[in-house]
């Protein structure tokens, strides 16, 4: 068991996600995304609709457009007051966080950035800052990004795959696709934004390397039964229907194919009036909540599919604004049966 420590973006931003469940003219109340529990309220001109998500992005920056007007504690509970910090522009925004997490950051008085996205325009932006760099991974602690990469790179290093097609559909800086592309095999790496493409071409910097633009939520801009290894790291648990994704990547792969899958983060046990301040800590969030989202369902749908288990790498760690409790995560290699 090894102890992960928080991960600290360089402006310790918030970055979370809620459901838009009433909206009332310029006001909107903001619900959790697995629960019934209001997080907050924002009075703006935002265009946004009731059963929409909207991802919510803060940190500080002088000049920022919002000012932090209040902030209350109450026993495992942080209320922060975001106002408009220009005259010209109507906004208000009142959120709940758990103090375990970087609201224990926020200072009254101090000048932030307050977005409002679409999850599209959201990834662009959050995935620019927090892409795995070369053998580290950013988009989580980085000892725990270390071990994930190196779970990967065990399964992958003993599969065969001189002249073959692989497909990273959560692309990122990371050096197990160099070992792919090392074992004479061509890489397609997708990602919703352009900007991460464009980072991963860099880094990869091989003809045998191609990229495209899609939405996980959409359809897979690729043909039936033309990969030979999927690969979905850090990917599932930012879908809204993971399992109609799976039903579509076991479409490309061929029947000889194999699957690499990160699958959920368990918990030893459940943490009360918890909820995200970052998208690592929503993957952790997600497996709390979404009774649908565990690791047995996604093994008894990939069975359905004609995939069976052949190996596992399991990670185990502590995430430490959490105390004594133990979490794990495997990455999984499936092969049809």
């Amino acid at each position: 068991m090894s102890e992960v420590g928080l991960r600290k973006g360089k402006r310790r931003g918030i970055n979370t996600v809620a459901l838009i469940s009433k909206k009332e003219s310029k006001k909107a109340e903001l619900k959790e995304l697995y629960g019934s529990s209001i997080i907050g309220s924002i009075y703006s001109d935002f265009d946004f609709k009731e059963g929409e998500k909207a991802y919510i992005a803060i940190f500080p920056k002088e000049d920022g457009n919002s000012v932090l007007k209040e902030i209350h504690e109450e026993e495992n509970r942080i209320t922060a007051l975001f106002e408009s910090a220009r005259e010209s522009k109507s906004f208000r925004a009142e959120l709940h966080f758990d103090n375990r997490g970087r609201a224990r950051n926020l200072e009254k008085g101090k000048s932030y950035v307050f977005r409002i996205f679409r999850k599209h325009d959201f990834f662009r932006s959050y995935e620019i800052k927090s892409i795995p760099s070369g053998k580290k991974g950013k988009s989580e602690p980085e000892e725990l990004g270390m071990k994930r990469i190196r779970a990967f790179m065990k399964l992958l290093s003993e599969e065969e795959l001189d002249n073959k097609v692989a497909c990273d559909f959560a692309a990122g800086i990371k050096e197990y696709l160099k070992l792919i592309l090392r074992m004479n095999s061509k890489i397609i790496s997708m990602n919703i934004s352009e900007s991460i493409l464009k980072q991963v071409r860099n880094f990869l910097k091989s003809d045998k390397a191609f990229f495209i633009a899609y939405d996980a939520d959409s359809e897979i801009p690729l043909k039936d039964n033309t990969l030979d290894l999927a690969i979905c790291d850090a990917l599932l648990e930012y879908i809204d229907d993971p399992f109609s994704f799976l039903e579509k990547i076991t479409k490309k792969i061929k029947k000889t194919a194999s699957l690499l899958l990160l699958e959920p983060i368990r918990a030893s046990k459940s943490i009360e009036n918890f909820y995200p301040q970052d998208m690592f800590e929503f993957a952790i969030y997600r497996a709390m909540k979404d009774k649908n989202f565990k690791k047995e369902k996604f093994e008894k749908k990939l069975s359905e599919l004609g995939f069976e288990v052949k190996k596992r790498e399991k990670i185990e760690f502590a995430y430490d604004i959490f105390g004594e409790k133990n979490f794990e995560q495997s990455v999984a290699l499936f092969k049809h049966y």
